[in-house]
């Protein structure tokens, strides 16, 4: 379903800071700008004020971890799993995980992005799990002998992709909830409720993502 909607200049409105909206939206600007460590300390941070995720929130995640948006124009950056010195992995304790963090210990980042979209969200302990993951929490070492790492195997020098990351899940949210509402305008009213954003600033991530894949 097309999600084409035409950008009003004249729109206006003052976003309320919520704060774990914040924490979310820092945790991608670091995301979007390579920084593992920047990333898992905002998830640490979400994780302390006992927040969570929806789908549309770590949609990027799971993109990142495909690879599908290493493309030059979209991220510059892949997640990827890497070992923790030299020599094979050690046996993990992966049958004794749930999912998706079975699919994580597993080191394949494709079934990892697979598992992670079966989720309904990202809870506070889930969260945690991800942060460990960034910033090789030595205390998950048992169950998962790989650390996630933030990769640019695309060509070119890099530019500032934090304002990008933020606007492609916002992208997300609307493309998630569009099914309830019989025109795009309920659904941008949806998101503008849940997130606290303005409407102005929701129409200027679907008019920066009108030409992408995941808003259609």
């Amino acid at each position: 379903m097309s999600m084409e909607i035409e950008y009003n200049e004249g729109l206006e409105g003052v976003e309320p800071e919520h704060p774990e909206r914040l924490i979310i939206d820092h945790f991608l600007e670091e995301v979007g700008e390579g920084n593992r460590l920047g990333a898992a300390k905002e998830l640490r941070a979400l994780y302390a004020a006992g927040g969570m995720m929806t789908p549309a929130e770590f949609e990027l995640v799971a993109v990142l971890l495909e690879g599908s948006a290493c493309r030059g124009d979209v991220f510059p950056w892949r997640l990827e799993f890497a070992k923790r010195g030299k020599g094979r992995p050690r046996h993990s304790q992966q049958n004794q995980l749930p999912a998706p963090w079975n699919a994580f210990a597993s080191g394949d980042e494709v079934e990892a992005a697979k598992a992670l979209r079966k989720l309904d969200a990202l809870e506070a302990p889930d969260i945690k799990i991800l942060a460990g993951l960034l910033d090789d929490d030595p205390t998950l070492h048992t169950h998962f002998p790989w650390r996630l790492v933030l990769k640019r195997p695309c060509p070119g020098k890099p530019r500032t992709w934090g304002t990008m990351a933020r606007q492609f899940m916002w992208a997300c949210l609307i493309a998630e909830v569009r099914g309830r509402h019989k025109c795009a305008k309920g659904a941008i009213g949806e998101v503008c409720d849940r997130t606290g954003l303005s409407q102005a600033t929701v129409y200027k991530a679907l008019k920066a993502n009108r030409d992408k894949s995941r808003i259609r």
